[in-house]
C-alpha cells in the first residue's frame, strides 16, 4: 500500500546521503509516512486497493491561522514531494523565527508541533 524504496521517485534516494543530518532524514521519513497515511484514509475505497503513490499529482491545503485569508495550497508532481514541502515550509518558519542563528537544530517531534499549530493541514492526492 505504501511505496518502497524502489518505488521511490526521488526522495528516498536523497535521503540516502550521509552528508544530511540525522534529524533531517528522520523529519523528512516521518512527514511522507504522515502524508501518505492521511491520503491514504482521504482517498475513495476503490483508490486505496490499488495506490502507487510515487508520482501522484498532491496537492497540500495550509490555512496558517484562524483568519480565512491565510488559507493558501501547495501542488506537489507527488507524495514524497508534497512530504518534502511540509518539511520546506517548517524550516522557512523556523528561519523567520531566528534570523540571526547561523544553525538551527531540530527533531521530528518539533515537526510534528508545528504541523498540530498550523490552523488547518489536508492533503489530497
Amino acid at each position: 500500500m505504501f511505496p518502497t524504496s524502489s518505488q521511490s521517485d526521488g526522495l528516498n534516494d536523497m535521503l540516502q546521503d550521509p552528508s544530511l543530518p540525522t534529524h533531517y532524514v528522520d523529519a523528512c521519513r516521518a512527514t511522507q509516512q504522515l502524508v501518505l497515511t492521511t491520503c491514504v484514509h482521504l482517498a475513495p475505497v476503490d483508490i486505496r486497493n490499488n495506490m502507487t503513490l510515487p508520482g501522484r499529482h498532491t496537492i497540500i491545503l495550509v490555512q496558517y491561522t484562524s483568519g480565512i485569508k491565510s488559507r493558501t495550497y501547495l501542488d506537489f508532481e507527488s507524495v514524497n514531494a508534497a512530504a518534502d514541502g511540509i518539511v520546506k515550509m517548517y524550516k522557512q518558519k523556523l528561519k523567520q523565527l531566528n534570523t540571526e542563528a547561523r544553525n538551527i537544530t531540530y527533531d521530528v517531534s518539533d515537526l510534528f508541533n508545528y504541523m498540530d499549530s498550523l490552523h488547518d493541514l489536508s492533503g489530497l492526492v
